[in-house]
């Protein structure tokens, strides 16, 4: 089986930065927003170029490990601690660490995120959509709100301005 040394970053990297953002509290509170993009796009960097070189792999060697320490070890006998990364795992990767950046942007702008699994649509038309968010939102004048419904995976930055 193939090896990386890679893949301990995909859980690393979010793991300490979330601990260090909610342990300093509102000290980041200028920075944290930034810091916590930076860490999420580093992530996705990880996982896209994992992504790659296991396409450049055959089928049947895709999967790789990275051994993180030996946990018994008994004569000959030897369990290690392991994280294995397979297709299903990095399409994972890739969908999770996409979609908090996406949720990072719209809290950002002020968004609260109110529901995932809306359904909207109208059965006499045929037509029946399932949105990934569903936001609620200040207005720009700050005299109201507005309900915005989303969909990372095809909206266009321009649709936020």
């Amino acid at each position: 089986m193939n090896t990386s040394t890679n893949i301990v970053y995909l859980i690393a990297l979010p793991l300490f930065s979330s601990a260090l953002l909610m342990l300093l509290g509102r000290k980041a509170d200028k920075w944290g927003h930034i810091f916590a993009t930076l860490i999420s796009a580093s992530a996705f960097f990880v996982g896209v170029t994992e992504f790659f070189a296991m396409r450049s792999r055959p089928e049947e060697a895709r999967a790789v490990t990275q051994k993180l320490f030996t946990w018994i070890s008994v004569g000959d006998f030897q369990v290690d601690a392991s994280l294995l990364l397979d297709q299903l795992s990095i399409a994972f990767v890739l969908l999770i660490t996409a979609g908090k950046r996406y949720i990072d942007l719209m809290t950002q702008r002020g968004a609260t995120l109110l529901d995932t699994e809306t359904v909207l649509g109208d059965p006499e038309l045929g037509y029946t959509g399932q949105p990934d968010k569903l936001w609620l939102i200040e207005n720009k004048e700050k005299d109201g709100f507005g309900i915005i419904v989303t969909d990372w995976k095809t909206n266009k930055p321009k649709n936020f301005q």
